[in-house]
């Protein structure tokens, strides 16, 4: 099993235990011989992370039915299916000025806030990418945010482990940010984000 198909079971089986729905609302992954036909892997590497991110799962099922507090991968962000990674591709980086085309998002928040891989950056044809922040109304990009996605993953499962993302009284997935940019900046020393003075 992948490095990232394992952080991510650990991380559905804690939402488990911590009696969510969220794991069942998520999309089995896509089978690798169709992700190696997928033009955006030719770019990033058929062994790289955001190849088996997808292999893992492929996103969460985006049914309206389904409350948006029951898809989220951490508060307040899901994890985005890839066709829909490539549909906000084409339609950011066709109307933002700066939004490149090999920007390629992997969590949403359900509004225009996501984070995303630069699979124009060194190391992606070789497997692994920092990931960014978009914040729209905040800066155009913050800073880098994670090391990589394993980095990612890692950080999110921990955040769990110590009660960062915990469940509160009304049922759903909250968080500390304190302990969690704590957290986070021990699993991402490369990555600026958690070390600002603005976050709180």
């Amino acid at each position: 099993m992948n490095r990232i198909a394992d952080l991510g079971d650990r991380i559905l089986e804690v939402q488990r235990d911590l009696g969510l729905k969220n794991p069942d609302f998520f999309s089995p992954g896509i089978n690798p011989d169709k992700l190696g036909s997928m033009k955006e892997f030719s770019m990033s590497g058929f062994d790289s992370e955001l190849f088996s991110l997808f292999a893992w799962k492929n996103g969460a099922t985006l049914d309206p039915s389904v409350p948006m507090k029951d898809l989220w991968l951490v508060p307040g962000f899901y994890l985005l299916p890839f066709s829909k990674a490539i549909e906000i591709n084409k339609y950011l980086s066709k109307n933002i000025e700066d939004y490149s085309r090999f920007y390629y998002p992997l969590t949403s928040s359900g509004s225009s806030n996501h984070h995303f891989v630069d699979l124009s950056r060194k190391g992606a044809a070789s497997g692994k990418v920092p990931v960014f922040y978009y914040d729209p109304e905040g800066d155009m990009i913050v800073n880098q945010i994670y090391d990589d996605i394993e980095a990612m993953f890692s950080a999110i499962l921990e955040c769990y482990m110590q009660n960062a993302f915990y469940v509160g009284l009304e049922g759903y997935l909250k968080k500390n940010a304190q302990r969690e940019a704590m957290i986070s900046r021990e699993y991402n020393p490369k990555s600026e984000y958690w070390r600002r003075d603005d976050l709180f």
